[in-house]
């Protein structure tokens, strides 16, 4: 199955999975991106989803060291937030705004939909390159909701295998962040700050291995994991946001202290399919979830792939501010031969 959503996360403090700094959105109205009233709403029920993969999966199964390490951890869900950033850890305090849980809740309710219907899956990560490289007015002022922006109808969640795929995504996503900020708290990392950017890197891997470790003991399929950073590696920093090959190299080397890089996707890439029977266990017909888990190993190394192609990020910033918000509606493959404007 070809997962395509691209989802963006930055942390700020101790525990970071990836970091952006954005050229063309305007966080405060990215943040206003859903009424306050709407996520306000949302919150009981998101903060309860985070709470109950710590209790009922993550905690039983971590090992004495870890349980003195995590003991005492807490998680916070405040209203307020950037839809496409925000998750950190902090001392023992994890912090997930119910605005980006929302954001990407609702990402993967719109790959849902649009894999059941057989429309495009790329518009999702069109749709978050948008975010980056386009102001506010470009969408008539207001950034739009996932749902909103991809013409995703309000009863998609009434067709059963909508509601179960997007799910399963939101939740192993969930997983995934969530171990992921656990593990820099397990390994006491850090600020990014400070430590030198080469160190602040290598405990971005680090927590990423931690999460998937969590996630191969209670035998979850990381595919909201997959979701998650393959969204990065259009909406973070990369080489088509730099004047010259010298200028990426000098920022990865010097200010880059949480970037989404090859090498990082190659590391989970490894993992993964290292731990595809793991992840499987449990599952009825585990020789074929064990294909499954190994093809998503495959695609993050098709990730890392596309990070080491200048040309391939240049060719999406510039689709992504010549084309029309209209191009992220619903549409076959065949509908979009003409997106492209020629100049």
């Amino acid at each position: 199955m070809a997962i395509t959503p691209r989802f963006v996360h930055v942390c700020v403090g101790l525990g970071c999975l990836v970091a952006l700094e954005s050229a063309g959105a305007d966080a405060q109205t990215i943040a206003n991106m859903y009424d306050r009233a709407v996520v306000a709403r949302e919150q009981p029920r998101l903060a309860s989803r985070v709470n109950e993969v710590w209790i009922k999966a993550f905690k039983p199964n971590l090992t004495p060291d870890e349980q003195r390490a995590l003991s005492g951890v807490t998680f916070q869900t405040p209203l307020e937030g950037d839809p496409v950033i925000g998750y950190v850890s902090r001392g023992r305090v994890v912090t997930m705004p119910a605005v980006s849980l929302l954001f990407f809740e609702d990402l993967c309710v719109a790959y849902a939909w649009l894999q059941r219907r057989g429309y495009r899956l790329e518009t999702i990560e069109e749709y978050v390159t948008m975010l980056k490289y386009k102001e506010a007015a470009a969408f008539g002022g207001r950034y739009p909701t996932p749902l909103k922006a991809l013409g995703i109808p309000g009863d998609a969640l009434t067709d059963p295998g909508v509601n179960d795929l997007s799910l399963r995504l939101r939740n192993t996503g969930y997983a995934f962040i969530l171990g992921h900020e656990l593990g820099h708290i397990r390994f006491q990392h850090p600020g990014n700050d400070a430590v030198p950017v080469a160190v602040s890197q290598a405990n971005e891997t680090q927590a990423d291995q931690f999460g998937l470790e969590l996630m191969r003991r209670v035998s979850e399929i990381p595919m909201g994991a997959l979701i998650f950073f393959q969204a990065g590696i259009f909406y973070f920093d990369n080489r088509a946001d730099f004047p010259s090959e010298a200028a990426w190299q000098a920022y990865l080397s010097k200010e880059a202290n949480h970037p989404l890089t090859a090498p990082r996707l190659r590391a989970l890439s490894s993992r993964v399919s290292a731990l595809a029977d793991d992840f499987a266990r449990g599952q009825p017909n585990r020789a074929a979830t064990t294909e499954t888990i190994r093809s998503i190993g495959d695609q993050f190394a098709e990730f890392a792939m596309f990070l080491d192609d200048p040309t391939l990020q240049r060719v999406m910033r510039a689709k992504a501010e010549r084309s029309s918000p209209a191009t992220l509606l619903p549409r076959r493959e065949r509908e979009t031969l003409n997106d492209f404007p020629v100049r």
